[in-house]
């Protein structure tokens, strides 16, 4: 999808071929960049593999395999060491959906009672999103900040630090990233400067190619 100034700046009416694409992506006003909760937990499986892949091979390459004592004392912590990685990822995943919000409120200027939260039950995946316009740019910051702080910050430590604890965990939190990455890179072409919706029902945004789009509650996974 290619932009004009005047399909995004607001200060200009539409012209005829953006009315023309606007209808035919369904919505007045709006060009749609979005893609469904399942696609997006597909990318999230694959750029877990991919990250786990990166980081734990970056680990081993670095500070080799893990010695036969950890691998004793993992054992032996029993049930502790089950259900203490779903605990970091409960925990982790409402602090994934805070950043978004945080990124909202930092980034795009958004008041905090125009920011939801929610869950998508049939896929089991939360959602932070806000029915309030912002930048393509804040838009981008926002969706990158669990990513970069949750998933790029620890698995850089882990890696500096020689923990393997870490360093998966950092992987793991870039994997939960893959929604969010797939959802920047529907914008990829869009400018920094368009005025931009986070989308109720899917995960990504819509364009506001014209000052009078209505808005609508948001989400971002």
């Amino acid at each position: 999808m290619r932009y004009s100034r005047g399909m995004l700046d607001s200060s200009r009416p539409p012209s005829p071929t953006a009315d023309a694409t606007e209808r035919a992506e369904g919505a007045p006003g709006v060009i749609d960049h979005t893609v469904s909760f399942a696609h997006a937990n597909v990318a999230g499986l694959v750029l877990l593999v991919l990250a786990f892949a990166v980081v734990l091979g970056a680990y081993v390459a670095l500070w080799g395999l893990p010695s036969r004592e950890s691998v004793r004392a993992l054992t032996r912590a029993g049930w502790l060491a089950t259900l203490l990685p779903w605990a970091v990822i409960g925990v982790s995943a409402v602090v994934h959906e805070a950043l978004h919000a945080v990124g909202f409120r930092a980034f795009g200027g958004v008041p905090w009672r125009s920011i939801r939260f929610g869950v998508n039950w049939r896929l089991l995946t939360p959602f932070a999103g806000t029915s309030t316009p912002m930048s393509a740019r804040a838009y981008r910051w926002a969706g990158a900040l669990p990513g970069l702080v949750l998933g790029v910050a620890p698995a850089v430590a882990g890696l500096a630090l020689g923990s393997g604890w870490l360093a998966s965990y950092g992987a793991f939190m870039l994997g939960a990233a893959g929604g969010d990455a797939v959802a920047l890179w529907a914008i990829r072409r869009v400018p920094s400067g368009a005025r931009v919706r986070d989308s109720r029902h899917r995960v990504g945004c819509e364009v506001l190619a014209r000052p009078d789009a209505g808005s609508a509650s948001g989400a971002a996974a």
